[in-house]
């Protein structure tokens, strides 16, 4: 379950910068879940975050996005 959450979170962030809420709206996610999945992926390089717009909401939020090789 934890790998398709991290793959599933990774899809839905795609090339934006996409605040925690969003993910979860666009997953269908509950916050737990992506609360557990988040610090994981931050935590292996594979999502940075920052404070900035959501590309999806446009809230002033921490946004998290992909990070590329």
């Amino acid at each position: 379950m934890q790998n398709l959450d991290a793959t599933l979170i990774e899809n839905s962030i795609g090339r934006g910068a996409v605040c925690a809420d969003c993910i979860a709206r666009i997953t269908s996610l509950p916050s737990s879940r992506l609360n557990e999945a988040l610090p994981r992926l931050i935590g292996a390089l594979r999502v940075a975050s920052a404070l900035a717009a959501c590309a999806v909401c446009s809230k002033e939020k921490v946004v998290h996005r992909c990070v590329t090789a």
